[in-house]
Order: C-alpha cells, then structure tokens, then sequence
C-alpha cells in the first residue's frame, strides 16, 4: 500500500494529529485551501463558447477584392471573393486520479469517511472530485489558455499541463505565418517588446500604427498585469487629468474604444495583442464536472476518469493585431 500512488497525502497529519479519530467537531469548514487561480482567459466576455461534437472546427474567411470602377459600355470584369479556409483543431486532454479513502478513518479526517461500503460515494471522493475542478482552472489558466504548446505525451507516462494544448501564443504565431491572411503584425518603435517603464507609450503607439479603418474598433488589448498596472501608474504619474483617486483612472486608451485587459496566463511575458472579444473562439467537446466523471471501484482502491476536448482560436486573422515580438518565433 505505501508504494501506491493516492490522490491525497495525510502522512504530516497523522503525525501532527495522531492515527485516531476523535469527532471534535470537525468539517469541511475547518479545511482551509490556499488561493486557487480561477479561469479568465477563457471566461472573457464576449467570447464564442462553442460546443461540438468534432474534433475539427471548420470555417472560411471571404477576403473580397475591389469590385468598384468607373463606367463603360465595354463587359470588364474586375474583383473576386476568395474563401480562405479556417481550421482549428481541438486537442484531447484527461484527469487520472486514484485514492484509497480508508486511510482517512484513523485520522483526524475521519468526517470524510463513510458508513457504506460504496467507498466511491464517500464524502472524501466527492471532495477529492471538487478538488479536481479548481485544479483543473488553475492549470488551463496559468500553464495553458496562452503559453501553452501541445505535445503528444510519451506512452505510460503522463505529460506536462502546459503541453495537452495549443494556446493563444501558438495561434498568434501561426496567424503572423499564415501568408495569404495573416493577422496585423503592428511594428513599434524601441522594438516592441513591453516594458514597465514604456508600456504606456507602446500602447498609444499600438493603437495610433493601427491602420485607420480598425482604429474605432472596441478592441481588447491583452498584456500580463504587471504591464496594465504599469500603464496605469504611469496614466495617473503624467498628471493629464484632474482626478479624485486612482478609482477615476481607466483601463481605456484615450482617443479610441479600446481598453486594456490583464490576463493571468501572460504573466511574466512582454507580449501585446488585441482583437475583438466575438473574434475569440474557445471550442469544447464534452463538459468538465463531477456530473461526467468516472468514478469506479476496484477492491478498497478508487479510479476517477474524465477526459474531454479544447481548443482556441480566432475566427478572423483580419481582426487581430500583435507587435512583432509577441509572433517571433526565435
């Protein structure tokens, strides 16, 4: 039993506590968890939420030529619609876990356990369950939603949370690449790459270098939140406005409709991109919950299984704008 890998470890509580259980009116409020980080990235507002039953999303982008010229009697055909395909590809991805719930009875845990013998119903295997849910948000956020990159796990051996899928980062290289419709690669001055010291003169540089059509756009401006508190420090540091607090101070970009969000998946990083939020496509196949986990039951040991599909993308490259340090590949 020592050598079995279990969903929870009680070894420092037994220690600490004892292997007994005494009721002392112990529950769930007395288990107190750290901050989990909840999901943003694929919670935006705004965004497409699409349920599919395919492992493949299809589309097409119309990228319509210029059909307009001055009269003659002559036929003179000018223009077309070309269809661009768009593909995003959703990627699989599991939870595996394995608990031996018994090994909570002599511990101060015991409140956990059950009166049955149906140790898969136990208060600690739906708890155990929950856990999986916040564990689960944490990853997609912080490891996934942006920086991840997919790669087929090696056989046997379970892989890395930042590998099970491709995300934004991937999808914005790969619409810099595209050569027949790639997205807007903005070119900033001082190279691009965000600094708390010049993000607040990249973003207005950012929006101003757009070309003059997209300019009135509600576009949202993604950067880490290091980079947003930057920029607002610096708004409020350069003393343009006359102000109360630091409450009256927006995230808006003066001059236009845009404004910055923070996402958590890009700490750490010096990138910049924008788009419209309806541009953002978060593909699933089949629900993450504790309603479509497979809890099974083998001698006192209890398997839950869950596996399911993501994937992210843009539905137009038109509609999507990076400097050019965010799509470097090197």
């Amino acid at each position: 039993m020592a050598n079995l890998t279990n969903a929870f470890t009680i070894d420092a509580l037994i220690q600490e506590f004892g292997a007994l259980y005494l009721n002392n009116g112990q529950n769930l409020s007395s288990l107190f968890k750290g901050l989990m980080q909840p999901g943003k990235t694929l919670n935006l507002p705004g965004i497409h939420h699409i349920k599919t039953n395919e492992s493949v999303w299809r589309a097409a982008n119309p990228i319509i030529q210029s059909m307009l010229q001055g009269f003659q009697i002559a036929f003179t055909p000018k223009g077309n619609v070309d269809f661009h395909p768009n593909e995003i590809r959703l990627q699989q991805m599991k939870v595996d876990l394995q608990l031996v719930p018994h090994l909570i009875e002599e511990s101060w845990l015991g409140f956990l356990n059950g009166d049955s013998d149906k140790i898969e119903k136990w208060p600690i295997t739906r708890y155990i369950m929950q856990q999986i849910l916040d564990s689960v948000e944490q990853d997609k956020e912080l490891e996934v939603a942006y920086k991840g990159i997919h790669q087929a796990p090696t056989a046997g051996t379970p892989n890395n949370a930042s590998q099970v899928m491709d995300g934004f980062h991937v999808k914005l290289q790969q619409a810099a690449a595209d050569t027949q419709y790639p997205l807007h690669v903005v070119n900033i001055s001082g190279g691009g790459a965000l600094t708390a010291a010049t993000v607040f003169d990249q973003v207005e540089e950012f929006c101003h270098t757009l070309p003059e059509r997209y300019r009135s756009l509600p576009l949202y401006i993604f950067m880490s939140d290091d980079m947003r508190l930057a920029y607002l420090q610096t708004k409020r540091d350069r003393g343009f406005y006359t102000i109360k607090d630091d409450s009256e101070i927006t995230t808006r970009v003066d001059f236009t409709n845009s404004h910055i969000v923070s996402l958590p998946s890009m700490a750490g990083t010096n990138h910049m991109w924008a788009t419209l939020p309806k541009n953002i496509v978060h593909l699933t196949k089949r629900n993450l919950s504790t309603a479509h986990m497979d809890v099974q039951k083998s001698d006192r040991i209890v398997k839950v299984l869950i596996d399911w599909w993501e994937a992210v993308g843009f539905i137009c490259n038109d509609y999507v704008f990076a400097t050019a340090p965010t799509v470097a590949t090197t």
